[in-house]
């Protein structure tokens, strides 16, 4: 009996260890945004208005709070004077009817997306994605959360059966209840049951729309909100809204920083079915209630401040405030949600003086757009990831520091393979599930032509083994492939053309020529599925050079050449720069003896530049055309890192990083990963170099900022309430005991 016993409980528990073991896979799902505005009401004719601001830093041990408290009354023509804070901060602006789109003219019974409202037919102007309406018609864009013994982030329990999808007379609405009903029995020890709806849509830049009826009892707390997800790293946009108050409270948070303003709005039934709506770029956010600004903020590099990064996707929420208790009479108590709107806002392909380079068909979207908290998925790093396999009808061999051909290893080990003609490819296949085409935004890798270079090569698409949609690389490299050069290629998922287009899943990536041609060896490093550049945590920021200043030990002392480190021939928000004439015989270098990086500190090194190029100067690589992208040109400029012990690492060049070109003329930000600049783990970096082997004199290069600094948390599976409930591996252990307990006892 004894052995029957153990053979249960051994195979129960190996059962735990297979499930436990699961790796979860977390990737950025394709931007879906949307829409159209609700006919908005003004603010009753007279009324007194309260504004107050605090601030909350989670991050530090210590938090710290500032208050502001403004008071102004509004005319009767709804236009409120401009309000001056008290702490002599800047003030909130005079509010103004925020313009409204019709809402649309047929109800749908889903989540409709059309073409943005918002579109410009300016020169470089385009909606950031697709606008979205919900009618809350149905559960069917929605997912409810549910709170558990690991996911309880609210004083009340999370119930799905708390939320209905309804009718309020004729108009449909998601109905969110609080109750004490059953609690705190079954509630998880808490005195009310409470509700929550996540969309399924992510969303961009634009502006969001809450039409709402909230709850009118006392101490319950209506939430309409925007969240990028995550603990740690938890971002939102939100409106608060208290019941039997005239207070409406919103603001931010941004990695787990708070930022809350609240306005007394006297003489308003914050009950009634009112608009609630907030517009939000990467620069300003503005607030609005029934169409009347409640504030706006500013973001840029002076004032520090930083809002939340999409996509975000939207939630509702009814729950009670943790600090008071509901009179037993007033419940059950709900709040409607009437509808949803979201209408993509503008984004432009350039801006003048700033870091953008927002052109979705030039190569540096990748690098200049948003920033992400999604982590590269490896398919090659050093080895194939798991599930991952190289083949096709072609020689591959693995690389590294130790081989004859060390020199294409960069850093651990790349692999080559071989096409010989036309009908020789490469290909590298997924074993497990197919993987949905939509699932990431980017694939990613180094590719190095050898000593022959020049090839033209087209990258597949397969599944089972059938092409499904290609693309030709020489599309994400400007001009072609410079023999014995690291080029850096970014290819989105957006731009494949997949046939038949009804086909959502692929399991293989196939690499060929596109003639019939020898091509010789082709090597590759560094394969991975991305969503985006990933952010950098603005509380990491180590500055080497900024403000016009070499600073923590960076000297300029080492350079050659016309290099000046006070160069006001081009400021950079308003400060000197590094100006390098880019002549072969000159070479900027940022010593860093003084104030070595230590690269298991910090995973990044930030670069703000501006080209300026000579228009005497012909590019070195003959197929390179400027036209294909306006003002963008190849120049020969290398950016080398010397560490201790090993010294000088090889070189990256800039144009080949950047898929072939650097733009002319405007400021670009980067965020370079260590790896990239082929720097290894554990490192101690002493200086980085920018040099060029042209004799000739391609332009002027100036440097506005060079900082480290280290990745924002990464994306999380949500167990702090923003996400419906997620089945956790805690369960495992209960279920673990009630086995042992029942084996004991037989």
């Amino acid at each position: 009996m004894k052995d029957y016993k153990k053979f249960i409980l051994y195979s129960f528990l190996l059962f735990l260890i297979i499930c436990s073991g699961k790796p979860t896979v977390l990737a950025d799902s394709p931007l879906t945004t949307s829409t159209t505005s609700t006919t908005t009401s003004s603010l009753p004719t007279s009324t007194t208005t309260t504004t107050t601001s605090t601030t909350t830093t989670t991050s530090a041990p210590s938090s710290t709070t500032t208050t502001t408290t403004t008071t102004s009354s509004s005319s009767s023509n709804g236009i409120t004077p401009t309000v001056t804070p008290s702490n002599g901060t800047t003030p909130t602006p005079t509010p103004t009817k925020k313009p409204v789109t019709p809402a649309p003219t047929s109800s749908s019974s889903e989540a409709t997306a059309t073409t943005s409202s918002s579109s410009s037919g300016s020169a470089g102007e385009h909606p950031c994605a697709t606008d979205l309406f919900d009618s809350m018609s149905n559960s069917g864009n929605f997912q409810e959360s549910v709170s558990s013994s690991t996911n309880d982030p609210y004083d009340c329990y999370l119930q799905s059966s708390n939320v209905k999808f309804t009718k309020s007379g004729t108009t449909n609405v998601a109905r969110l209840t609080l109750d004490s009903a059953g609690c705190p029995t079954a509630c998880l020890s808490h005195s009310y049951s409470c509700a929550e709806i996540q969309s399924q849509s992510s969303l961009n830049y634009g502006t969001y729309t809450f039409v709402a009826k909230v709850s009118p009892v006392k101490n319950v707390i209506t939430k309409l909100y925007a969240s990028t997800g995550g603990n740690s790293q938890y971002s939102d946009i939100y409106f608060q809204i208290y019941g039997n108050t005239t207070q409406v409270n919103y603001g931010y948070t941004y990695f787990g920083q708070k930022v809350n303003f609240f306005k007394d709005l006297t003489g308003v039934i914050i009950s009634n079915t009112n608009t609630y709506s907030f517009d939000f770029s990467k620069t300003q956010l503005s607030f609005y209630f029934n169409g009347i600004l409640l504030g706006k903020l500013d973001s840029s590099a002076y004032n520090g401040v930083v809002f939340p990064v999409p996509p975000l996707t939207y939630y509702t929420s009814i729950t009670s405030n943790p600090q008071t208790k509901i009179a037993p009479s007033n419940l059950p108590t709900y709040s409607d949600i009437v509808s949803f709107n979201y209408t993509a806002g503008i984004c432009t392909d350039s801006s003048e003086g700033g870091n953008n380079w927002n052109d979705e068909n030039s190569l540096l979207y990748y690098f200049t757009s948003n920033c992400t908290n999604y982590r590269p998925i490896p398919i090659f790093n050093d080895s194939f990831n798991e599930g991952w396999n190289a083949g096709g009808n072609t020689l591959i061999k693995f690389i590294n520091s130790s081989s004859s051909q060390s020199q294409y290893a960069r850093i651990g080990t790349a692999f080559s393979f071989s096409l010989n003609s036309g009908a020789e490819y490469l290909l590298i296949q997924y074993n497990q599930t197919a993987i949905p085409i939509r699932q990431n935004k980017y694939l990613m890798f180094w590719i190095n032509g050898g000593q022959l270079g020049n090839q033209n090569l087209v990258v597949y698409l397969t599944l089972g083994g059938k092409k499904i949609g290609s693309v030709n690389i020489g599309e994400y490299i400007h001009g072609s492939l410079v023999p014995q050069t690291w080029y850096k290629v970014i290819i989105p998922f957006a731009k494949i053309s997949i046939t038949p287009s009804t086909t959502t899943t692929f399991n293989g990536i196939l690499i060929t020529g596109a003639s019939n041609e020898f091509y010789d060896l082709i090597y590759m490093d560094d394969l991975y599925f991305s969503n985006g550049t990933v952010c950098m945590e603005q509380s990491s920021e180590y500055p080497y050079y900024q403000f016009g200043q070499l600073l923590n030990g960076a000297s300029d002392q080492y350079n050659t050449g016309n290099v000046n480190f006070k160069s006001v021939s081009k400021l950079f928000r308003g400060y000197p720069t590094i100006e390098y004439q880019l002549y072969n015989n000159y070479k900027a270098i940022v010593s860093l003896m003084n104030g070595t990086i230590d690269t298991s500190q910090y995973d990044l090194v930030r670069l703000n530049f501006f080209f300026l190029h000579d228009q005497s100067y012909n590019s070195p690589n003959p197929n390179v055309d400027s036209s294909e992208v306006a003002n963008s040109f190849f120049v020969d400029l290398q950016i080398c890192v010397t560490v201790q012990v090993v010294g000088n690492l090889p070189c990256v060049g800039l144009s080949p990083y950047l898929g072939g070109q650097i733009p002319n003329a405007i400021w670009v930000e980067l965020l370079i990963p260590f790896s990239d600049l082929q720097v290894y783990p554990n490192a101690l970096i002493n200086s980085i170099t920018f040099q060029t082997q042209i004799q000739d004199h391609q332009g002027v290069f100036f440097i506005g900022d060079i900082s480290v600094g280290n990745y924002v948390p990464p994306y999380q599976v949500l167990d702090d309430g923003s996400n419906a409930f997620k089945l956790l591996s805690n369960i495992y252990l209960l279920l673990l005991i009630l086995i042992i307990s029942l084996l004991l006892f037989i």
